[in-house]
């Protein structure tokens, strides 16, 4: 199967629907959300949320940002999603799931 692929505009390069993604994520995070996250999900050494990263965005964004995504990451980029160390780039993957 061949991945699909889409142009982004002003740059000339072309990227999977999985990477443009990502790279929408990680451009509308909030690094002041993100800080408050890492408190929120016990990130500290020995925690339940040891080593995990966050962009900073609540779930309503982050639906806003996959909505226009579904259909368009094929199973390849939904699995680089879920490997991400992006907590937002996992639940994307999820979302993208169950919408």
């Amino acid at each position: 199967m061949k991945k699909k692929t889409i142009p982004v505009p002003l740059c000339g390069r072309r990227v999977t629907a999985g990477a443009e993604l990502l790279e929408r994520l990680e451009a509308a995070g909030d690094p002041a959300r993100a800080a408050r996250s890492l408190r929120y999900f016990r990130t500290g050494p020995g925690e339940y949320g040891e080593g995990d990263r966050f962009l900073g965005m609540t779930v309503p964004m982050m639906k806003a940002i996959v909505k226009p995504f579904l259909g368009r990451v094929d199973l390849d980029g939904c699995r680089r999603l879920l490997a991400s160390p992006w907590h937002e780039a996992r639940t994307a993957a999820v979302i993208l799931g169950n919408l």
